[in-house]
Formats: C-alpha cells, structure tokens, sequence
C-alpha cells in the first residue's frame, strides 16, 4: 500500500492503478481503498470504471452525497438522464438544499418537457439567488410554456441583447406587437 501511496501522490495514477486494483480485489469492501481507486479513474480519465467505483463506494455507504453528486454528473455527460435524475433526487433525498442537484434537476427535466417539474427547480434556485441570464431566460421561457407571464423574470436578465430569439418571440407576442 505504501508504494502505492507514493505513487499516487506524485500523480503518478497510471503506475499505482495495477496495485488499487489488486487491493480492490483482496478488500473489496474497503472505502479507502474505493477512493482511491476512483481517484485514479478520474485522474486517468477513465470513466467507465470511475461510475463503477462510485457505485461500489454508494453501495457501501450510501449517504456520500459528493460521491453521488460526481456519479450523477457522469451519467448527465453520458446523456443516461434517467440514471443522472435518480441520483439526483437521491441527494435530495439526503440533502434535501442541495443546490448542484436543483440545477440538473431543473435542465433534465426541461429537457424532457416537463416544464412543471423544472419550474420547481428554477424556482428553488431563484430563491436563493442563483440564477445567471442564461439560466433567467430558461425559467421565463419555462414559465411561459406553462401559460404563466415571464416578464418579470426577463426583466432581471443583464444582458438583454444576449435573449434568444425564442425569449424575444415571447415578449413580442406578450406585448402584442406582431410586426
């Protein structure tokens, strides 16, 4: 373990793989030795086997929100949405203020057309203030789908000239100016 040790702290992660493994293989069930291994994934790149450690690591010790966190955000790069949202809303579960988790919440499900349940979200987030422009625009549009009135939201975008022409459609036809 002590070689490996050193190998890990000279990032040397491809060198102390062959060891993590072997050590994985002898204590299976030894979260220490997970961590490392998912580290060394990561490090590497290696994402396949990087979800399959989290997985172990959640096996064992289900309440790593972090470790969720990071196993759900690969499943949201891969486009596994299904599997991104259950580990979501499992931090949820957990952390029920968990801010990463409303923001990916609130993108799956609008990219799923589920305005309603990404409405919850933008509106979790707005409350706390965490909303940037682009963000903003996505809850207004969202809003406008579900017949509410966007304007107030749109109205605190910064930077206007950045709206798209979807959120400058709304508001034109909002205003009634169909010219």
């Amino acid at each position: 373990m002590i070689e490996t040790l050193v190998y890990i702290a000279s990032d040397r992660y491809a060198e102390a793989l062959p060891f993590l493994e072997a050590l994985h293989r002898r204590k299976p069930g030894d979260l220490q030795v997970l961590y490392y291994l998912a580290e060394a994934y990561n490090q590497l790149q290696d994402e396949l086997n990087l979800i399959d450690a989290y997985r172990k690591i959640l096996q064992l010790a289900p309440g790593r929100v972090t470790v969720r966190l990071e196993l759900a955000y690969l499943y949201t790069r891969q486009g596994a949405l299904a599997r991104a949202q259950e580990e979501y809303e499992k931090v949820l579960e957990v952390d029920p203020g968990n801010q990463r988790a409303y923001f990916y919440l609130a993108y799956i499900y609008l990219s799923r057309g589920d305005t309603q349940r990404a409405l919850e979200f933008f509106q979790k987030l707005d409350r706390a203030d965490l909303l940037n422009d682009a963000m903003l625009e996505d809850y207004a549009v969202s809003l406008f789908v579900e017949g509410q009135d966007p304007r107030p939201v749109l109205q605190r975008v910064q930077d206007t000239e950045s709206l798209s022409p979807a959120a400058r459609g709304i508001l034109v036809l909002l205003d009634g100016d169909l010219e």
